[in-house]
């Protein structure tokens, strides 16, 4: 079959395509790269750095240089460029676009570039989400009603020192108690030289006071890390009178931003290991590469396989590591019996088949037998993964080690648990193929293959018709095997009628594989969300369409409940601008209330502050075994907003004659 002219294909791709020759001048290019580029066709045609006022950007905002850019790398390395992330800046745009590019080179019969062809994805929607996500994070513990928000004063003349409810239960004391100076804060910070330097500073500078430090609340053996900001106050000569600060417990978002950095990184690898997974040819070097990216990449401590030998003590046998090893694993003689040194992870993982954890060394009873050798090499918490064959019998274990305690959250092992069962396909399907290869079943090996992967497999004919399908496809669509078989695409694809076939068929075929996103719909009427992988092969010179397919509903769930939090972090971001927008500390408290009142919904008028002498139930108030900060205004009769006295910071209702 004569390959089509990619100067015409490029403009039914769904795609920003730019082709260039071989001196890296643009020859042709489609729509919808125009309308990414910002340039017309024949702005397009000929040139090479499109115009001075344009540039590509690195992640970090920095121009590249022209030798940084993707047909100039191309030619350089004489090598494909894939899933290269870059910016691009345009004059007639007040924010960078940010776009995934692929650039393949073709090769004449001697081997020289003849042609390069670029493809982009805009994916500036998802940086900027992203970007959102990263910055509203910091209002995440805000949302509890602004409980984790205390606020605290300092009188330089008299040196008495003041701390609200919550600033006192944020370093650990009872609210309740009077005594709250100084030496008890300065006992619980960590780095009290610093955060004293940065107040003197304050005083005797001016300089801003704008901190995080961590504590040790003296009610828990538990750290916080808290974020602090303060404002001098000078009296009627200008002298400094006092400071007023407020303090934020960040610990959750802290822990949070940790652990969305460390499920980006995992992401990361799993997606390296599916590639090493693919293009596998030999179990030991599978085994080295998978260990060595879940510690270079997914930045572990220490990864490690072990298969099970059945010798008299059951001793699990390492087949492969990487990380900070350091004589470990022979120190640690660890079996899969049931003995001290068979009840951990990876003994569980061999004998029971179910995912094992020690989330911290140092105070988990099964981790005793190792635990020094463990704090030798840094290693603070585990996880040891089954790896299991197509019986669900378990024939190794993967065992991950990490440097810091609670490492491995629900997230965190899901993520782990798809990498051991692609791992664990990965090793049967190489044992099954090296057999296979023996005994010249070639056709044994594909049909398990295609039955054991977690995706819908059609194998189908130029005319649309199915003439493969696996178990998977069965389950998914909810017919027979037999059925399909007697069924074609427009069938079970209802944006895939039989008109459309011809030009997809001549698309793959030049392409050779297509990725795309589609509906399915089921025997029972479901319409299923599903991700398209459309491969053209040959076979006895018959042309057919392997097309691999994956259901996307729980994605597709996972990414509406993302951005339903992203609209969370959203308002929450709104109190921390609130915070941060106003220099006066009453005016801050006062935005800050009708940030978080509008969110909430509350009226205002509602509100009251309960150490308010001139209201009439103010004294039974005052009595009160408990107060908070607010409390509810118990009439329905007219109020006025007032200022109280000056010795007193804050607002209070005062009730008005109707």
């Amino acid at each position: 079959m004569r390959a089509a002219n990619p100067n015409s294909l490029i403009h039914k791709v769904r795609a920003a395509i730019i082709l260039h020759d071989s001196q890296g001048r643009i020859m042709d290019s489609n729509p919808l790269a125009q309308e990414l580029l910002g340039f017309s066709a024949g702005q397009l045609l000929g040139k090479e750095l499109i115009d001075q006022e344009w540039r590509f950007l690195r992640e970090d905002g920095s121009v590249l240089q022209v030798a940084e850019y993707p047909v100039s790398l191309v030619l350089s390395t004489r090598r494909p460029l894939r899933n290269h992330l870059l910016g691009i800046y345009r004059p007639d745009l007040d924010h960078a676009l940010w776009v995934l590019v692929n650039a393949e080179p073709e090769y004449d019969d001697s081997g020289e570039i003849t042609m390069i062809i670029v493809s982009f994805v805009d994916i500036t929607e998802r940086k900027q989400a992203e970007e959102l996500l990263r910055t509203s994070l910091g209002s995440y513990r805000m949302a509890q009603a602004i409980s984790h928000v205390g606020n605290w004063e300092y009188n330089l003349q008299t040196t008495e020192f003041w701390g609200s409810d919550e600033a006192k239960c944020i370093y650990g004391f009872d609210p309740g108690q009077d005594s709250f100076s100084t030496d008890d804060v300065e006992q619980c910070i960590t780095e009290r030289e610093r955060v004293h330097k940065a107040l003197i500073d304050l005083i005797e500078a001016g300089t801003p006071y704008n901190l995080e430090f961590e504590i040790n609340p003296r009610n828990s053996s538990e750290p916080k890390i808290i974020a602090s900001i303060a404002e001098l106050h000078r009296d009627e000569h200008g002298d400094p009178l006092k400071v007023i600060g407020v303090i934020q417990d960040i610990t959750e978002r802290k822990r949070a931003e940790e652990a969305l950095h460390r499920l980006n990184r995992e992401l990361r690898a799993i997606s390296n290991c599916t590639q090493i997974l693919m293009k596998a040819s030999d179990e030991q070097r599978l085994l080295n590469d998978l260990c060595r990216i879940i510690c270079d990449e997914a930045g572990y401590r220490m990864a490690w396989v072990g298969y099970p030998e059945n010798d008299d003590v059951k001793t699990i046998r390492p087949v492969a590591w990487a990380g900070v090893e350091e004589g470990y694993l022979t120190e640690a003689r660890i079996t899969w019996g049931d003995t001290d040194r068979g009840r951990g992870p990876s003994g569980k993982a061999i004998r029971d088949g179910a995912i094992s954890c020690i989330q911290d060394f140092a105070s988990d009873p099964q981790a005793l037998p190792w635990r020094d050798n463990a704090a030798q090499r840094g290693y603070r918490s585990s996880i040891a993964l089954p790896l299991k064959n197509e019986n669900e019998t378990p024939f190794g274990a993967l065992c991950i080690y990490a440097a810091e305690a609670n490492a491995f959250s629900p997230n965190e092992i899901r993520l782990l648990e798809e990498l051991a069962g692609d791992l664990a396909f990965g090793i049967t399907v190489l044992r099954t193929r090296t057999a296979v290869k023996q005994t010249g079943q070639d056709a044994a090996l594909m049909e398990f293959a295609l039955n054991n992967v977690h995706e819908a497999a059609f194998l189908i004919d130029e005319h649309s018709h199915f003439q493969y399908v696996n178990k998977e496809s069965c389950r998914i669509l909810g017919y027979s095997r037999d059925e399909l078989l007697g069924m074609g695409v427009a069938d079970v694809d209802p944006d895939f009628p039989p008109e459309r076939w011809s030009e997809h068929w001549k698309e793959l075929a030049a392409q050779r594989t297509i990725t795309m996103e589609g509906r399915h719909k089921t025997r029972d009427g479901r319409i299923l969300p599903v991700e398209i992988n459309a491969n053209f092969i040959k076979y006895n010179e018959q042309s057919y369409n392997l097309a691999l397919v994956r259901d996307m509903t729980d994605r597709k769930r996972l990414e509406q409940e993302r951005l339903a939090h992203l609209r969370f972090f959203e308002s929450m971001d709104q109190v921390n601008r609130a915070m941060q927008g106003a220099n006066d500390l009453e005016q801050m408290m006062s935005d800050l209330l009708d940030v978080v009142l509008a969110i909430f919904e509350c009226d205002r008028a509602w509100l009251i502050h309960p150490c308010d002498p001139e209201r009439p139930s103010g004294k039974r108030s005052l009595n009160a075994p408990s107060l908070s900060i607010l409390a509810i205004w118990p009439w329905e009769r007219p109020i006025r907003w007032t200022k109280r006295s000056p010795s007193c910071i804050g607002w209070c209702w005062r009730q008005t004659a109707r």
